[in-house]
C-alpha cells in the first residue's frame, strides 16, 4: 500500500532558502513530501486556503506579513486549525518564538538550524500536534453526545424511541468525516 504524501507549504521570501527547505525534506527517507512555495505572507495564506497542507512552515521575516501577523490571520480562519505550523525564528530569538507558540504555531525552529533532521523532525511534531489536538476534539464531541443521549433518556424519552434514534444517528453522521480524519491523521504521522 503505498503511503500519502504529506504536502508542506514553505513560506519564504528569499528563493534560496526555499529550495534548501525542499531539499531538507525531499532527502527524508520515511516520509515523502509534496512541497509548494510561496514567497510572501499574504500568498502562503491564499495557497493554505486553497491547497490545505498538513503542514505550513513559515519564515519570521515575511516581505508583507511577520509570522505573528500570519498566525493571528490563521486563527481567525475556522479550519486553520488542521495545518500544522512550524515558525522559523532567528537565532536566539526567544521572545519571537515565545509569541508565536502562544499565537497558535506548534513547533518553533531557528532558521539556521531548519536543516536535516532537525526540520524533518520539527515538521513530524506539528503534525503529530494537530493529530492529538483533532482525537482530543473527537472525544469531546464523543462524550458531549452520550451527555445528550443520556439527558434525553433522562427526561422521559422512552429508550429506542424515534427521538432518541434520530439523534443517535445524526451524532453518527456528525463523527463520520471525524473517524475519517484520524485514521489520515494515524496514517500521516505513523513512517
Amino acid at each position: 500500500m503505498k503511503e500519502r504524501p504529506i504536502s508542506v507549504l514553505i513560506a519564504d521570501a528569499a528563493p534560496e532558502d526555499r529550495a534548501a527547505l525542499h531539499d531538507a525534506l525531499s532527502r527524508d527517507p520515511a516520509a515523502r513530501y509534496v512541497v509548494i512555495e510561496a514567497e510572501s505572507g499574504f500568498r502562503a495564506l491564499e495557497l493554505r486556503r486553497a491547497r490545505r497542507p498538513d503542514c505550513l512552515i513559515l519564515d519570521h521575516e515575511l516581505p508583507d506579513l511577520s509570522a505573528l501577523e500570519a498566525l493571528k490571520k490563521l486563527a481567525a480562519e475556522e479550519e486553520a486549525t488542521a495545518c500544522a505550523v512550524v515558525v522559523l525564528v532567528g537565532e536566539g530569538d526567544v521572545r519571537l518564538a515565545v509569541e508565536a507558540m502562544e499565537s497558535g504555531a506548534h513547533v518553533c525552529l531557528e532558521k539556521n538550524r531548519a536543516r536535516g533532521e532537525e526540520l524533518l523532525r520539527a515538521v513530524s511534531d506539528a503534525i503529530e500536534k494537530v493529530g492529538r489536538r483533532r482525537v482530543a476534539e473527537h472525544e469531546r464531541m464523543t462524550v458531549g453526545e452520550a451527555r445528550l443521549v443520556a439527558k434525553a433518556a433522562a427526561t422521559g424519552s422512552a429508550a429506542g424511541s424515534r427521538p432518541e434514534r434520530a439523534d443517535h444517528k445524526r451524532a453518527e453522521e456528525r463523527m463520520k468525516p471525524t473517524r475519517a480524519l484520524i485514521g489520515r491523521i494515524v496514517f500521516c504521522v505513523v513512517p
